[in-house]
């Protein structure tokens, strides 16, 4: 939480329909306990999340039959191969199951799942958790430690 004096925290909620479902107001008041903001994307704007330095996370509910069909269409469009390339994290919060190449994604930590009903204050500090834990793997030095050399005798 130290980092939000340098810039500023935020998550990504995908909205599948065309008005804002009330449980995103839920997700943002839970979300600023955490100093995260909750910022609504449409699809169309979906590729359009600015990748920087950070990879950005993004949030999807999908609670009925409806969203279920919009976000299959979503996946096999964007989604598969955004998750493949590691261009953002994904919340995903159904209760339809898991996306179908999740096999193939499970070693890049880029993908969380989490199954219809459950509490929402849970689901918000579990993402919470898992946005500063990746945070702090982004800022890590890449090189590794200089090699020491063996001291000899002359």
């Amino acid at each position: 939480m130290e980092n939000s004096a340098f810039y500023n925290d935020y998550i990504f909620f995908l909205q599948l329909g065309k008005n804002l479902p009330t449980y995103y107001y839920q997700f943002a008041s839970h979300f600023s306990k955490w100093d995260i903001t909750v910022v609504p994307i449409k699809i169309e704007e979906l590729l359009d999340v600015k990748k920087g330095h950070r990879i950005p996370h993004i949030v999807v509910v999908v609670p009925d039959l409806e969203t279920a069909a919009m976000y299959v269409r979503l996946q096999e469009r964007i989604i598969n191969f955004s998750l493949k390339t590691k261009r953002f994290y994904l919340h995903d919060v159904n209760s339809f199951g898991r996306i179908s190449i999740f096999k193939n994604i499970a070693r890049l930590n880029v993908y969380q799942y989490f199954e219809l009903p459950v509490n929402i204050s849970d689901i918000a500090g579990n993402i919470a958790e898992f946005y500063y834990s990746t945070d702090k793997d982004n800022q890590k030095w890449p090189g590794g430690r200089r090699a020491k050399l063996p001291a000899t005798r002359v």
